[in-house]
């Protein structure tokens, strides 16, 4: 992040959270914000249950599917 302050220590400790701006539609920023929140965010970590176990998620059956839709509409 260019000129701005930001501790690494107090976000990572949920005491601070950035605020970034970007534009989807006017592809400003976005690239950038990518970039930032790679370098910023920490490593995924495995959930724990309340046993402090990690949780495993079930897994689909063969048989089973699911759908998604994704819609665009480019504006001009």
């Amino acid at each position: 992040m260019e000129d701005q302050n930001h501790d690494q220590e107090t976000f990572l400790a949920g005491k601070s959270t950035p605020v970034m701006f970007a534009s989807a539609v006017l592809n400003f920023g976005i690239h950038k914000l990518l970039d930032m929140l790679v370098d910023l965010a920490p490593a995924a970590e495995a959930r724990l249950d309340k046993d402090d176990e990690p949780v495993t998620w079930p897994t689909r059956s063969p048989d089973s599917s699911s759908r998604s839709r994704l819609e665009w509409t480019p504006t001009t």
